[in-house]
């Protein structure tokens, strides 16, 4: 990710691998970055993204929505609970995180992947936030109530797959797909 602050704005250039996201606040200085790229890179021009890493784009008046929809509908049948009963609260209030008496997972490497992936989806999930923060401070050694905790989390998530993140006042975008 590049930010280049300007007078008028700015502009957010945001690369993966042979993706790049344009936008910016300042009409003047992203004009001026897509010149730039053209004459340094075989560009193709490819309009409003509708889905970039994973995220779903899409555009409502002043609005921009952003989703994992699929994402996390993946998520859920990947790890059998696509058919899970949904939860309202998204963590016990009673669980002790911290306790003993819970045994250490046979295989760690399964909670650390799905806390990978649950953090990822706190780019368009803020409410999940916090209980994957914490859950991650497990990763080295987690523990049965660690794993029981993630599955909470997906079960609270399948209640609603298809949540918006919106962000306010969305600037002008382009995206460009180099070569």
């Amino acid at each position: 990710m590049f930010v280049r602050r300007t007078k008028s704005g700015s502009v957010i250039l945001a690369v993966h691998v042979d993706d790049i996201l344009l936008t910016g606040s300042d009409s003047v200085a992203l004009a001026e970055t897509k010149e730039y790229l053209k004459r340094h890179f075989v560009t193709k021009k490819m309009g409003r993204p509708t889905y970039f890493l994973g995220i779903e784009v899409a555009y409502q008046k002043h609005d921009l929505l952003l989703s994992q929809r699929k994402y996390t509908l993946d998520l859920l049948e990947e790890t059998g609970m696509l058919g899970c009963k949904p939860v309202s609260t998204l963590m016990e209030i009673n669980v002790d995180l911290w306790c003993d008496g819970s045994h250490l997972l046979d295989d760690p490497r399964q909670q650390r992947r799905l806390i990978g992936k649950l953090i990822y989806l706190t780019v368009t999930r803020p409410d999940i936030t916090f209980a994957v923060g914490v859950l991650s401070k497990f990763m080295d050694q987690p523990k049965e109530v660690h794993w029981t905790a993630a599955l909470g989390i997906l079960a609270y998530i399948k209640s609603s797959p298809w949540k918006r993140f919106v962000v306010q006042e969305i600037w002008t975008c382009s995206y460009f797909w180099l070569f």
